[in-house]
């Protein structure tokens, strides 16, 4: 399973940070898929670059990790090639706290829940705000970079992962409790409402 990093600079509170997951179609994880993975990634931002504000620079990096989906391990790191995006929005900022929100959907069920993602999008304009709420404009992006990042790849499959439990047994080891596993993305959508990002790790 490739992992990818991005780094979005330039925003005030920056960075922000976002990692995406992917299958290898190929069967094994190499420098081809790894930039395919980047290149989707890449596209996905691209789709938002007219309402994310211009100071912003998005960075897809080059070396995409090899994680092994059940351990959570990272077996190799992949030498791609950065992707850099750079929005030309124009005029004010919301708050930096305040952004817009995709939600991944998988279609695979694990313990009576579904298999769900999300990805935050900082730096977003004023004026695809009205009434407190997004714009359906950041709605249609928002179906573009879906498009970028699910259906077009060939070589890799956008996944979310769901991680590993590791718990620590009688003699204080950290042990695999439960493995982890991840599921393919099948449909992506802008959430109707504004969101605001808590924690860093996503």
């Amino acid at each position: 399973m490739y992992r990818t990093h991005t780094v979005i600079t330039g925003l005030a509170g920056g960075p922000y940070y976002s990692q995406m997951h992917f299958k290898s179609n190929s069967g094994t994880d190499d420098t081809s898929g790894a930039n395919a993975a980047i290149a989707a990634v890449g596209n996905f931002w691209g789709a938002y670059g007219s309402y994310i504000g211009s100071t912003a620079v998005i960075t897809v990096g080059g070396t995409v990790d090899s994680v092994d989906e059940a351990s959570g391990n990272i077996q190799s790191q992949l030498p791609g090639t950065n992707v850099v995006k750079n929005p030309i929005g124009s005029g004010d900022l919301l708050p930096m706290q305040i952004q817009g929100l995709v939600h991944w959907t998988t279609g695979r069920w694990l313990n009576g829940r579904q298999l769900t993602g999300r990805t935050f999008l900082p730096g977003m304009l004023e004026s695809i705000n009205t009434g407190a709420l997004p714009t359906a404009a950041l709605a249609t992006a928002t179906a573009t970079a879906k498009t970028a990042l699910v259906d077009t790849p060939t070589a890799v499959d956008f996944v979310i992962w769901h991680r590993p439990l590791y718990v620590r047994n009688t003699s204080g080891e950290r042990v695999l409790s439960r493995a982890g596993s991840y599921a393919e993305v099948v449909n992506g959508t802008l959430n109707t409402k504004w969101s605001n990002l808590r924690s860093r790790r996503d």
